[in-house]
C-alpha cells in the first residue's frame, strides 16, 4: 500500500512534453499578467512592487527554485522596500522642503491617502482619479494643517504644492521600481541556454 501512495504522489495526468510545455507557457503568461497587475497597483498607490515580488517568488517555487536565485529575489525585495518607503515619505519630504511644520507633513500623508480614496470613484478614469486624488489630497492636507497653525495663506499654498510635487515624485519612483522589478523578473525567468 505504501508503494502505491508513493507512486501516486508522482502520478501526472498526462506524461507529454507538449503538456509540460503548455503548462510552462501558462506560468510565463501568468507571471506577465501579474507583473502588469503590479504596475496597475503601483499607480493606485497600493503595494504593486510587493505583488511583483510575490508573483516572482511563486513562479520560481513552481519551477522548484531553479529559475530565479534567492539573491535575485532578495534584491527585488530590497528594491520593493525602498520604493514603498520613498512613496510613503515623498509627500511629507516635499512639504518639509517647502517649509512645512511637522503637523503639515503628516497632514500631507493623511490627505494623500484620503484624497486617493475619495477621488478614485469620482473621476470616470480610475487611474486618473487615483493619481489626481492623491495629489489633491496631499496638497489639501498640507495646506489645511499649515494654514490652521499659521495665518500665511501664501506659505500654506507653497507647502501644499511641495507636498503634491513630493507625492508625484514618490509615485514616479514606485512606478519606475515596478518596471525595473518586472525587467529583473522576466530576465531571470527566461531559461537562458536551457531546454525547459
Amino acid at each position: 500500500m505504501g508503494g502505491f501512495f508513493k507512486s501516486a504522489d508522482r502520478l501526472r495526468l498526462v506524461e507529454s512534453p507538449t503538456v509540460d510545455m503548455t503548462i510552462d507557457i501558462l506560468w510565463h503568461v501568468g507571471l506577465g499578467l501579474c507583473l502588469l497587475t503590479g504596475w496597475l497597483l503601483a499607480v493606485f498607490q497600493l503595494p504593486g512592487t510587493w505583488f511583483i515580488v510575490a508573483a516572482t517568488t511563486v513562479y520560481d517555487w513552481h519551477f522548484d527554485w531553479g529559475r530565479i536565485t534567492w539573491q535575485v529575489l532578495a534584491v527585488m525585495a530590497l528594491l520593493a522596500i525602498a520604493a514603498e518607503v520613498a512613496d510613503l515619505l515623498a509627500g511629507m519630504k516635499g512639504a518639509q522642503k517647502a517649509g512645512a511644520s511637522r503637523a503639515a507633513s503628516w497632514g500631507a500623508l493623511a490627505g494623500g491617502i484620503c484624497g486617493m480614496i475619495a477621488f478614485t470613484p469620482l473621476i470616470p478614469v480610475p487611474i486618473l482619479g487615483s493619481i489626481l486624488g492623491g495629489l489633491l489630497g496631499c496638497f489639501g492636507g498640507a495646506f489645511v494643517i499649515e494654514r490652521y497653525f499659521h495665518s500665511d495663506t501664501g506659505k500654506s499654498a507653497k507647502v501644499g504644492l511641495g507636498a503634491a510635487i513630493g507625492r508625484l515624485i514618490g509615485l514616479l519612483i514606485k512606478l519606475m521600481t515596478a518596471v525595473v522589478l518586472s525587467g529583473i523578473a522576466v530576465g531571470a525567468a527566461i531559461p537562458w541556454g536551457s531546454s525547459s
